[in-house]
């Protein structure tokens, strides 16, 4: 267990040129969120350093590492996986590395939320994320209009996120049949517009 630990530290140190004195610190507090949580020192070790190979720096891990943990917690997911789609997020949407404890905490509120659990959020946001980017959406606004349409009976995470993004693709280049039904509602595409 300590030489697992002393080794997942080390590689951590390595990634982000950390000094001894501030390792030491980040340590202390990554074995105290071990003990707050249902995860060893290591597996939280672990995934500080895959935090660090995201582009996060020591202060940024330590923010970031309790909201993954609080997130793997609510998901009922291991450790690894909420750190991957977390910091996956970082790149889709164009956010600072140092963001990542928000977005875990964004996905966290949502799964608990709404009838979204973490393979639903996930799937969604991979159909959906690039194009809702590119559209000028927020990560929390995808986010939470993938947990309406959960509630709102959708259960498969690859559904949500063709639909989501037919609904955008629909908005950016409008057909006839479309334009007909906003019509129809009394609405135009400006009304519409994401």
């Amino acid at each position: 267990f300590t030489a697992e630990l002393d080794l997942a530290m080390r590689n951590l140190q390595a990634i982000t040129v950390t000094t001894d004195g501030n390792l030491q610190g980040l340590r202390d507090t990554l074995v105290g969120i071990s003990d707050e949580t249902r995860f060893t020192a290591v597996e939280v070790a672990n995934a500080a350093v895959i935090l660090g190979q995201a582009g996060l720096n020591t202060n940024e891990i330590d923010d970031a590492t309790r909201a993954v943990t609080l997130l793997a917690t609510a998901t009922g997911s291991d450790l690894p996986r909420a750190v991957d789609v977390a910091t996956s997020v970082l790149g889709v949407f164009n956010l600072e590395s140092g963001q990542v404890a928000t977005v875990a905490d964004v996905m966290t509120q949502a799964i608990n939320s709404s009838k979204l659990d973490l393979e639903k959020l996930t799937l969604g946001l991979q159909y959906s994320g690039n194009i809702a980017a590119q559209q000028g959406i927020r990560f929390d606004e995808l986010t939470a209009a993938l947990g309406a349409m959960a509630n709102a009976g959708i259960r498969s995470g690859s559904t949500l996120g063709t639909g989501m993004r037919q609904i955008l693709t629909s908005l950016m280049a409008p057909s006839t049949e479309f334009v007909d039904v906003l019509t129809r509602l009394g609405l135009t595409t400006e009304d519409v517009d994401v």
